[in-house]
């Protein structure tokens, strides 16, 4: 029987000890495939329009995904090797030399990796279609329809880097068996351990340092950004580790204490063996609670954005069709509308802006911003809200709209004073959102009494704006196609007009629409949310994998404490208890940093859209959460076959 032949057979014999790796591989492997079909195929090209930003972003995604991935793979690879030492150590008492043995071990992960990346690949092409149709789905390409799609380039793509990640791999799992010495080959699973020393020092300082780096977060929109952010991070992440390295190991420590729990039944081994594991795993658990913080902001995120995009977009541009009155375009327009009885008009108003300079308490300098009537302003909030518009102002007085506001960093605007050609008026309150938006100006809107309104009408630049609402305006390519070309000569004529100008006067657009912002936010939203998802279910899978093997790693090392427990009368109740108790808290520690470390995250954010993100990171935890319990339950019964078996 040759080398190969042997490798071939130790892979049929151990298959079920690699079940998770290699479905992880190949889940990783397919999702690589279909990230590549997305770049190079013809059919998906012309159903995104040719979108760069598509391909650029999934282009990004695939070299993250590769990136990990490899890690994954080397560190999978290093751990069983390392693993199977006593094997190891019996084939040299036989008298097979270390460079067979090691061909053996190269042969064995290659072919593991070759089979992964064939299966994975044959999976991908099967199951392309429905990831990209589901991609489509999330952009709103609901007209769009592709054949089955086979790209070649992603193919031959997908093979060459992953056959070059499992032929290092394999180098690796050679090179590895030289490093090991016959004494040691036996002696690797009955090496005695110390017991974890606790530092009560090292305990407070990671609550410490992950402490001041929850409060560097909390400065980095007042203070130097790439300084803050920094430090955050650095003082997370190195708290992390110290946390699960120290303070975890220190607590668990300080239950030994409690005699009356700690001598009860099993308790004293159950406690012993999750201090060692702990204190052995510290690295791991809290790599994982990193990787978990990162997935549940970033999903989250993406989560809060996608379902709320028609809220969020409405408040970029709360019309359909906004442009300015010019040479009787409003009713061109209105005569393209009657082609597309599916984009009905439902709204139709005129609105006066003035485009004047005004000077406002707390800025230094006079700046341009758009000026509305109340009678007006109350006209947009009716048809936004569907409520009538309330608001009251009398002489004297001014309210601001300002869609830019953000909590916690913006300046209140109330009882401020704001003037207006040589004339103060006192700021009685203020919206955070704009009736017209933030295409039409950047700046904040403000809103005049009637007669107030009126006494400066002719000291500043008067726009006539036409405002439509018109039915399903989320599909409305054909109408908005013909609406750009309809107002592209009135845009030159009013960019050539503006160049004439010597400064900026706060208005960047001339017309607007509300189709091409919503399409442009779905096709970002939703690239962001597949990406971020799939990459999270990688992440995921691998590093639930990874403390599956470890824990049957262990398992193996207890088997020789729970036959001595069970001749001594343990009952078979007691023993399930112990192994359920440490592997839950093997799998729910670093669950519950990641989680921490996400709501912190998400609460700093939060000010910066003007909403609530914590529904959002819930249900991406809940999600997450469930998947790490499939985990958790397969370990425990995985480990407990292990420790039954005679």
């Amino acid at each position: 029987m040759s080398l190969f032949d042997i490798a071939v057979k130790n892979i049929k014999r151990n298959f079920s000890n690699y079940m998770l790796y290699f479905v992880s591989m190949v889940f990783s492997i397919m999702m690589y495939f279909i990230f590549s079909t997305m770049q190079y195929s013809d059919s998906v090209d012309k159903a995104l329009k040719s979108s760069s930003s598509v391909k650029v972003a999934v282009g990004l995604a695939s070299g993250v995904l590769v990136l990990f991935v490899a890690i994954f793979i080397w560190y999978s690879n290093s751990f069983f090797t390392r693993k199977r030492k006593r094997e190891v150590g019996l084939y040299s008492m036989l008298g097979v030399r270390k460079k067979d043995i090691s061909k053996m071990l190269f042969y064995e992960t290659l072919v593991m990796g070759l089979i992964a990346l064939v299966v994975g690949i044959i999976l991908g092409i099967l199951l392309a279609n429905l990831f990209i149709m589901l991609l489509l789905k999330l952009m709103d390409f609901t007209s769009v329809s592709i054949g089955f799609v086979i790209s070649l380039k992603a193919i031959i793509k997908t093979f060459i880097v992953f056959f070059i990640i499992f032929f290092i791999v394999s180098m690796n799992s050679k090179k590895l068996i030289y490093k090991f010495k016959l004494i040691d080959l036996f002696k690797a699973e009955s090496t005695g351990e110390t017991e974890p020393k606790a530092s009560g020092i090292k305990a407070l300082l990671a609550i410490i340092i992950i402490g001041a780096g929850y409060i560097f977060s909390t400065k980095i929109f007042t203070l130097e950004f790439l300084s803050m952010s920094t430090l955050t991070l650095i003082f997370t992440v190195v708290g992390t580790y110290l946390l699960f390295s120290s303070f975890v190991v220190f607590v668990v420590k300080l239950s030994k204490r409690n005699k009356n729990k700690y001598y009860n039944g099993i308790n004293m081994i159950g406690t012993s063996q999750l201090l060692y594991r702990i204190k052995g795993n510290a690295r791991t658990l809290a790599t994982i609670a990193i990787l978990s913080a990162t997935t549940l902001t970033t999903v989250g995120i993406a989560y809060s954005f996608y379902y709320n995009i028609e809220t969020t977009q409405r408040k970029i541009i709360p019309y359909s069709y906004i442009f300015k009155d010019k040479n009787d375009n409003n009713k061109k327009f209105e005569d393209l509308v009657r082609k597309y009885p599916e984009n009905e008009i439902l709204v139709n108003r005129k609105l006066t802006i003035l485009n004047s300079k005004i000077s406002m308490e707390g800025y230094k300098k006079e700046f341009f911003t758009p000026i509305i009537s109340l009678t007006d302003y109350n006209m947009l909030v009716k048809d936004i809200k569907k409520s009538e518009g309330s608001l009251e102002l009398k002489k004297g007085q001014a309210f601001v709209a300002d869609s830019n506001y953000v909590n916690g960093f913006s300046s209140d605007y109330k009882n401020k004073k704001v003037g207006i050609k040589g004339k103060n008026l006192n700021i009685i309150d203020f919206e955070k959102e704009s009736p017209i938006g933030i295409q039409i100006s950047m700046n904040e809107l403000v809103v005049l009494n009637d007669e107030a309104f009126k006494d400066v009408y002719n000291e500043n630049e008067v726009m006539q704006f036409n405002l439509y609402n018109v039915k399903d305006d989320k599909h409305a390519e054909g109408l908005t196609n013909d609406f750009n070309e309809l107002i592209a000569k009135d845009i030159n004529s009013e960019l050539k007009h503006n160049d004439k100008k010597t400064e900026f006067n706060g208005m960047v657009a001339y017309a607007t629409n509300y189709y091409e912002g919503y399409k442009a936010s779905m096709m970002f939203t939703g690239i962001f949310i597949f990406i971020g998802g799939f990459l999270g279910l990688v992440f995921l899978l691998s590093t639930g994998s990874i403390i599956f093997f470890k824990q049957l790693s262990e398992a193996t090392n207890d088997k020789g404490d729970y036959k001595i427990l069970r001749k001594i009368g343990v009952s078979e109740k007691e023993v399930k208890y112990a192994i359920n108790k440490q592997i839950f808290i093997v799998f729910l520690l670093p669950l519950i940093v990641g989680a921490i470390h996400a709501y912190m995250a998400v609460r700093l954010l939060e000010p910066l859209f003007n909403k609530s993100l914590i529904i959002p990171m819930l249900v991406t935890l809940g999600a997450y959460t469930a998947i790490y319990i499939m985990y958790y339950f397969l370990t425990r019964k995985a480990y407990y076959k292990i420790i039954s078996e005679k």
